[in-house]
């Protein structure tokens, strides 16, 4: 259904989402490494760096967004059932100027190598407590990095029996 507005409204799984011309809905999200490192990628063109993710396809729910995205920016392949939905975080869009970016955030852990695919410029293992010389999108900075790191707290005592592979953190 469109609106006077310039946005529709769609069911996407369990969530009713009002698309305004001034917002973009994606899908974040946080792989971490045994380590307590997170994955941050840099998109070709652009200059800052934020989590993998994207905007969800037609008909498709965030969840399956996030795995998507996942695959094709990284081959990262991930069960939907280890993802663990960490809430909604807005944001100014870092690279649209004058508009706002409203991200589920999903997070999974992932020991696997990964490769960058076309549409990744660059990605990197960070660690979220460390000071970073790389420029963040605003929803990293505000959002991201304060989530992983309360991951990484809550993570950090508990041992793994999983020895690499995927579980819910």
């Amino acid at each position: 259904m469109l609106f006077p507005f310039g946005g529709c409204l769609t069911a996407l799984g369990y969530h009713l989402v009002v698309y305004s011309s001034r917002a973009i809905h994606v899908a974040a999200l946080i792989l971490i490494r045994a380590d307590g490192k997170t994955l941050l990628v840099r998109k070709r063109g652009k200059r800052r760096f934020m989590p993998p993710g994207g905007k969800p396809e037609r008909l498709e729910i965030f969840r399956e967004a996030a795995v998507r995205e996942a695959s094709e920016e990284l081959g990262v392949k991930l069960n939907l059932h280890v993802l663990s939905k960490h809430g909604v975080y807005t944001s100014k869009a870092a690279n649209e100027k004058g508009r706002k970016v409203v991200a589920h955030v999903f997070s999974a852990r992932y020991d696997e190598p990964i490769v960058a695919g076309t549409e990744i410029e660059e990605a990197i293992w960070i660690d979220p407590r460390a000071k970073l010389a790389v420029p963040l999108a605003p929803l990293t900075e505000e959002h991201i990095l304060p989530l992983c790191r309360e991951l990484t707290d809550r993570t950090a005592d508990r041992q793994s029996t999983a020895n690499g592979r995927q579980y819910r953190i």
